[in-house]
């Protein structure tokens, strides 16, 4: 065989579609910093272990001055948290696609940062579902020494609203700051979001927190002596919280609170005595927070209980997720919720103390409402 003809020869097998296809692929991706986590063993379906390489795939981007780990479609099942190091980002199909189903022996978090010795910096995780089974302690553990993460287009999902936490931000050694969760549906746990001790400086944007015993909690947890301060919460909406809705606890000072829409069970709002300098803009709460509350707050433009014809809000577009079991009755008379269930969409009403649903099935052709006094 001449040179010329082994040069096309070689030129065939790498552009062919076999292995050595593969191997250009992967190298062109990981020059743009990016590795997919296929290579490295993970298998979606849900039966295979995939912790071990997922890590191995985000070890290596880490190694290579960081990039992003490209998750496949399917449900990922893992057993251990995942550690996403220093500059690497952790991304999926997308919300409906990709799904990291976390199944862990004893009460440990899916993921966590800020392990590394010295500062964590700009990790990131977007377009996943994730769900925790029992007895996981939570989503996300993000530890005092991690700064600078993105969280977007997450659904994360607990196994019980008396146990778990969604997302923890804490620490006491120095700050945990500068992260910012945007788009992120976080359901199903004893807390949405736990920020404590140095958690400063963090954005919650266009989140939504449902069926959690408390949806945003600003108190002291663990070690820590006191609340997250300087937090920003914007647009965000907590709604059938079997306890409260915001705990502003000791220390938690100088947090805003841009048009935050809440709904509790037991109260909106509760604030300490020695939380400071809180503001609560263009926001609705629901039920009306206690005098001590209101006088220990700042709260512009902002509506308590019911709302009334001056502010309500009108919306272009209404997404509803399907949720898994019926969120809590309505705790005031003549007040109503909507929601999706099983293909079904249901409003749930307190007429007078007797909670009424009607319920529109989304699968037929037919337009009657079916009306009950139990939830469908």
């Amino acid at each position: 065989m001449s040179s010329g003809q082994m040069r096309d020869a070689i030129a065939d097998f790498l552009e062919g579609g076999g292995w050595g296809s593969r191997l250009l692929q992967q190298a062109a991706a990981r020059r743009a910093g990016l590795f997919h986590a296929i290579d490295f063993g993970v298998v979606a379906g849900g039966t295979t272990d995939c912790t071990s390489a997922i890590q191995a795939a985000l070890d290596a981007t880490a190694a290579a001055g960081g990039g992003v780990v490209l998750l496949p479609p399917g449900t990922l099942k893992t057993t251990a948290p995942l550690i996403v190091p220093t500059l690497v980002q952790l991304a999926g199909a997308g919300t409906k696609a990709t799904k990291i189903a976390f199944a862990p022996a004893s009460a440990l978090f899916a993921v966590q940062l800020g392990v590394a010795a010295g500062d964590d910096r700009w990790q990131g995780f977007r377009d996943c579902w994730l769900t925790c089974a029992s007895p996981a302690a939570g989503a996300f553990d993000i530890r005092d020494t991690a700064r600078f993460g993105v969280f977007e287009r997450l659904l994360i999902e607990g196994f019980s609203a008396a146990s778990g936490i969604g997302v923890k931000l804490s620490g006491q050694s120095s700050c945990n700051c500068f992260h910012r969760f945007v788009q992120c549906q976080i359901k199903t746990f004893l807390a949405g979001a736990v920020l404590s001790g140095n958690a400063n400086a963090n954005t919650l944007q266009d989140c939504h927190f449902s069926v959690c015993g408390t949806g945003l909690d600003f108190t002291a947890t663990g070690t820590d002596t006191h609340g997250g301060a300087d937090n920003f919460v914007q647009r965000c909406e907590i709604d059938g919280s079997t306890a409260l809705a915001l705990a502003l606890g000791s220390g938690a000072n100088r947090n805003i609170f841009s048009q935050l829409q809440c709904d509790g069970a037991t109260a909106s709002v509760t604030h300490h005595a020695s939380a400071q300098d809180n503001a609560f803009l263009h926001c609705h709460l629901s039920p009306a927070p206690d005098a001590n509350t209101l006088a220990l707050g700042t709260f512009l433009q902002t509506s308590f209980g019911e709302s009334d014809e001056t502010n309500k809000t009108r919306l272009r577009e209404l997404s509803l997720t399907e949720v898994a079991s019926t969120p809590p009755d309505p705790s005031a008379s003549d007040v109503a919720r909507l929601y999706v269930k099983g293909n079904t969409l249901i409003i749930q009403f307190n007429d007078a103390g007797t909670v009424r649903y009607k319920s529109l099935d989304l699968t037929g052709t037919g337009v009657t409402w079916v009306h009950a006094t139990s939830a469908p």
